[in-house]
């Protein structure tokens, strides 16, 4: 298989992964999906470089870890906030789950780096960097409204999640454009 199709496989992972639509409680884009696809990607990617082994591998806790996530409480109509909801399982499932995907998308990111590099597409390389550090930020933006959540400043959450998820729609465009790039050019 070529790069191209591994570029493919990932973009599309990165729509189900950074996109959820629930309809009636149930994931319409569901995150194991996206993980298949994803090892289906890093599988491909595995020959041009080591740090998609690393990905392959990371790739079936996630598909365990996310099934959770396949289906949510529906709840009345307005803004709510449950972070009390849960239990400690669900929550160490997620906290497992967020860090694990750090190193899915950091490995991700210096993976095409390292190939672009080499492939002397330094735009793309530096590129995959600025998308890195632009996932981390986005983290610590989740991160902080969790916590906040947490806290219940209910007045402040409202306003910095609504930052945030304008945040995370231009980080998931910007990802989708990147890869759909390194499909064409990798």
């Amino acid at each position: 298989m070529s790069n191209r199709s591994a570029f493919t496989w990932m973009f599309w992972a990165f729509i189900f992964l950074l996109v959820n639509f629930y309809l009636q409680g149930i994931n319409l884009l569901p995150d194991v999906v996206g993980y298949i696809l994803l090892a289906v990607g890093a599988n491909q990617l595995r020959q041009s470089h080591p740090r998609f082994q690393t990905v392959y591998v990371l790739c079936f806790p996630m598909m365990v870890l996310s099934i959770p996530n396949l289906h949510k409480a529906v709840q009345p109509s307005g803004v709510h906030f449950t972070f009390a909801a849960g239990s400690p399982l669900l929550w160490a499932a997620g906290t497992i789950s967020w860090i694990v995907m750090f190193f899915v998308v950091y490995n991700i990111c210096r993976g095409i780096a390292d190939i672009a590099l080499a492939s002397l597409h330094d735009v793309l390389a530096e590129q995959a960097m600025v998308r890195w550090k632009l996932y981390v930020i986005l983290q610590v933006g989740s991160g902080v409204v969790t916590v906040l959540g947490l806290l219940q400043f209910s007045g402040i959450i409202v306003m910095l999640g609504i930052l945030v998820l304008i945040y995370a729609l231009v980080v998931a465009i910007l990802f989708a454009t990147w890869l759909w790039q390194c499909r064409e050019k990798l």
